[in-house]
């Protein structure tokens, strides 16, 4: 899968702060959702939300280091 983020946490605008267990990054916006497994070996991205790029503040994500790392959108 390209582009899809794993755990990663957005920052509204509205200051609400949420952790999102996967997320798509497109030029509109971003596509909330989850990963699942599907016939054993292929992943699968599943949206069931959207965020305007005009309501996020910020993204960040934990990198393999344990430390937090600003996405930029």
């Amino acid at each position: 899968m390209k582009d899809i983020i794993e755990n990663a946490t957005i920052i509204h605008k509205n200051g609400l702060k949420k952790i999102y267990d996967a997320i798509q990054i497109t030029n509109k916006g971003v596509y909330t959702g989850s990963i699942t497994t599907k016939n054993e070996e292929e992943e699968v991205f599943e949206d069931y939300g959207f965020i305007p790029r005009d309501q996020i503040q910020k993204i960040t994500i934990f990198d393999e280091h344990g430390k937090s790392k600003d996405i930029d959108i």
